[in-house]
């Protein structure tokens, strides 16, 4: 499955030996954009009043927080911390926003790799094995005190992305062409989706609609005979649909 292919360490950045997180601080907005850029995690807060001919001069503050791994995904937490993944690595970590960081083993043979804030109260996770079509892939329960619970998806896949629902569930993208959703009990059930383009989804929001919306990495969004009815299209040419 070729288009579902984790990235190559070489691809995460120039080095894998020096993860930080950037904190790049202007005049404090509404607006908060992250951003994750070779081996770093950024957070951005622009000011929505700087003059466009003369920027707000900002400041990087770097966090250091683990010599291996990835960094993958990352969420705010119920617990008023940054929550974030370490792919290739069966390691969560948790950093305050005055850059204290706390790593966590999960105990996992799986790669941790997108992470959300649940309706429960606890951090939900994806947990990859990084073989296409692995029947051994977990979605993750991880409590605030770092105890992980288990649920095995029920059918071969290559999941990516997740986030909490309008209904209190929890939904994640596959790279076998489906959505799932599992209940914070772990009964999963499986969405399946094609396109003419032969993409799958990615990436997963909940919209301001109460519908989930998601990314389509599809190979020829323009030549999709559903563009004209809901289909929407990206600046990088990658499809949204819901």
């Amino acid at each position: 499955m070729s288009c579902c292919r984790a990235p190559d360490k070489q691809e995460e950045g120039n080095s894998l030996s020096n993860i930080v997180l950037h904190v790049i601080r202007r005049i404090p907005q509404a607006l908060m954009t992250l951003a994750m850029m070779g081996a770093g995690l950024f957070l951005w807060i622009p000011s929505a009043a700087a003059a466009p001919t003369a920027p707000a001069a900002s400041t990087i503050t770097e966090f250091h927080v683990s010599n291996v791994g990835v960094p993958q995904g990352i969420t705010a937490g119920p617990d008023g911390n940054l929550w974030f993944t370490e792919f290739y690595d069966d390691v969560a970590g948790r950093i305050t926003t005055m850059g204290t960081s706390t790593l966590f083993t999960l105990n996992t043979q799986n790669s941790a790799t997108y992470i959300t804030n649940g309706p429960d109260g606890a951090l939900w996770l994806t947990l990859l094995n990084d073989v296409g079509g692995s029947t051994t892939n977990q979605i993750g329960r991880l409590t605030t005190t770092g105890k992980l619970s288990t649920f095995t998806v029920p059918k071969a896949s290559y999941i990516w992305d997740i986030t909490t629902g309008s209904d209190k569930n929890l939904y994640f993208t596959d790279g076998a062409s489906r959505v799932w959703r599992v209940t914070t009990k772990g009964r999963f059930t499986a969405f399946p989706y094609s396109d003419s383009s032969g993409g799958y989804p990615y990436q997963i929001t909940p919209g301001p609609d109460g519908n989930l919306w998601f990314t389509d990495r599809a190979r020829d969004c323009e030549n999709d005979p559903r563009e004209s009815v809901h289909l929407l299209q990206s600046s990088d040419h990658q499809c949204i649909d819901r």
